[in-house]
């Protein structure tokens, strides 16, 4: 079994590629971003990781969220947002297909932009991602 580390650091490993550390002005994370960051930081986590067929086989659910500040006073930065999106899925082979890589499989589940309960100015796209890795 792969522990929610080893699964999100498969996860890092797809983000934590030029394509997409070029276009974001913050950086990548496991877990959480850096207290008080209105950059444009990508966070990776495991929602869920459960083990079935005997070790055999593991399903998920990893959230990605992807920040970025108001353009403007209490407004949206949609444009800016659907960029990052773009690019994270890119990056993961989401646009148009299922992405595998090795004994990694995933799809996309939902993507929906949140306002950040922490900070007011600062809202994220939400990537939620289904997975299945073969042990």
């Amino acid at each position: 079994m792969k522990t929610d580390n080893e699964i999100l650091t498969l996860f890092f490993q797809l983000l934590n590629v030029a394509s997409v550390t070029s276009g974001i002005t913050g950086g990548i994370y496991k877990g959480e971003k850096p207290l008080n960051s209105e950059l444009e930081d990508i966070v990776i986590n495991i929602i869920y990781n459960k083990t079935v067929n005997r070790n055999h086989l593991q399903t998920g659910v990893v959230n990605i969220n992807i920040f970025s500040k108001e353009t403007q006073l209490h407004t949206r930065p949609a444009v800016r947002l659907d960029e990052l999106t773009n690019l994270v899925l890119t990056a993961l082979n989401l646009l148009y297909n299922e992405g595998v890589t090795g004994q990694l499989s995933y799809y996309l589940d939902s993507q929906k932009v949140f306002r950040d309960n922490d900070n007011t100015q600062l809202f994220y796209s939400n990537i939620r991602l289904d997975f299945t890795y073969k042990n």
